[in-house]
């Protein structure tokens, strides 16, 4: 049932989003103005304008009808002026996108992902230089209610010092509990004051994606160790290293589907977070932020990567793509990112309605 709990996450989400879009678009926008090149729209949001917050000569600023991306119109960004093809329009100038050397357009789309990659390790730099940098404690972060762990008596706040005597960390917590196959585990965890108790733990099988996987009805959290700001720095950028590894590692093991989420899945997460604290409001935005980045550097026609690569066919032939050509890379980037964008939507659902 709708709620005001769900509205405010929804609201939530869309202001940490756009918040996101804006520093993505900004990395463009200065790039562009450095090479001092013609722009005549920022936008946050596509879709119809809804309204011009502010001109500056022949820019616009503007807020578009769908919240959910963002961009800046540079002059002569246009196959048609790319290439001359169409005889109405006027010539483009030679301070316009397309008339400018390979290395200056380039830098230009590279920009926007760079800005979202910065703004995701300055995230990380702040959640260490504040809470301190992020241990290997198994900390148990939420209990779910009727679930096996909630049962047993497990807390939210316990740390995990072994399973069946055996030490396990954040990484290894979960793998554990699956290893156990539904067999009870014996659980040594600490509380606040450090008084340690056996809690006993029988996971139960959850079959929800099509493959047996065994839960006990937790999240685990990361507990943060007090750390200097240069430490902060240098953890920062190991998390943000860490953070591309841990993709590429979920590709190469096939659970992509599992892993990727829309905007469904998001806003669902923002109001599985809903009350909590700043601590893990910045993280998720700095994790956002890097997905942003690693999205966005896709190959695909359409997406900064797909621009990249067509740049970098174009620097090694010398030649840029014809029209046709070019409007046919696009259609096709256009339909992989509609497809993509409805198997994504249609898993956030399924994960949405499937019983628990």
């Amino acid at each position: 049932m709708f709620s005001l709990a769900m509205l405010e996450s929804a609201i939530s989400f869309v202001v940490v989003f756009a918040i996101l879009v804006v520093f993505h678009e900004l990395g463009h926008f200065l790039a562009a103005r450095a090479f001092k090149m013609p722009i005549l729209e920022f936008a946050v949001g596509f879709g119809p304008k809804i309204v011009t917050i502010a001109r500056q000569g022949i820019l616009e600023y503007t807020l578009r009808l769908y919240p959910l991306g963002g961009f800046v119109k540079i002059r002569g960004m246009e196959i048609e002026e790319e290439t001359g093809d169409t005889e109405d329009k006027a010539p483009v100038d030679e301070d316009s996108f397309n008339k400018r050397p390979v290395h200056q357009r380039f830098a230009v789309i590279l920009a926007g992902p760079l800005a979202s990659l910065l703004v995701g390790y300055l995230g990380y730099v702040l959640l260490f230089a504040v809470y301190g940098k992020p241990s290997m404690t198994a900390q148990i972060g939420q209990v779910m209610p009727g679930k096996p762990a909630a049962v047993a008596g497990l807390r939210a706040g316990d740390k995990v010092v072994s399973i069946d005597g055996k030490a396990v960390t954040i990484d290894t917590l979960v793998p554990t509990i699956d290893a156990s196959k539904g067999n009870p585990m014996d659980f040594l965890v600490a509380d606040d004051s450090k008084a340690e108790r056996h809690v006993v733990v029988k996971a139960e099988k959850d079959s929800t994606g099509g493959k047996d996987v065994y839960r006990i009805g937790v999240r685990p959290t990361f507990v943060f160790e007090p750390c200097s700001f240069g430490v902060a720095w240098i953890e920062a950028a190991s998390t943000t290293a860490q953070y591309g590894s841990k993709l590429v590692s979920i590709v190469k093991a096939g659970k992509t589907k599992d892993a990727v989420g829309g905007p469904v899945g998001i806003a669902q997460t923002f109001y599985a977070l809903a009350g909590t604290g700043a601590q893990t409001r910045i993280e998720l935005l700095a994790s956002l932020s890097l997905s942003l980045f690693i999205f966005n550097m896709f190959p695909i026609p359409i997406l900064d990567g797909g621009h990249l690569v067509l740049l970098t066919i174009e620097a090694i032939r010398r030649k840029k793509l014809s029209a046709i050509n070019m409007q046919r890379v696009y259609l096709a980037g256009a339909a992989i990112m509609g497809l993509l964008f409805l198997t994504i939507m249609w898993n956030d659902v399924v994960k949405l309605i499937a019983p628990k």
